[in-house]
């Protein structure tokens, strides 16, 4: 989808035609605010619903990063005893 802009002056703010985008079309200033008011709302609603398992999600992340981190430290200390013992 492309667009083209161009500069003009409204002369009546009240009555406009503005497009929101994914088909939808509002016809006056108020119409937009409300439409936006209520995607903020929608929004903010599906992020308080995602939280807790967003959070869930970033603290068994964090255990696997660190089950990693301690993997591979063993891994490099096995190395270095066995390097030692060859010595």
């Amino acid at each position: 989808m492309s667009s083209m802009y161009v500069p003009g002056k409204l002369w009546d703010i009240k009555h406009v035609f503005i497009d929101v985008r994914i088909g939808y079309y509002v016809k006056t200033a108020e119409d937009a605010m409300d439409f936006f008011k209520r995607k903020i709302d929608f929004f903010t609603k599906q992020m308080e619903k995602n939280h807790p398992a967003l959070q869930e999600k970033h603290a068994i992340k964090q255990g696997d990063m660190e089950m990693v981190s301690q993997k591979y430290q063993q891994l490099i200390a096995l190395e270095v005893m066995q390097a030692i013992a060859k010595a």
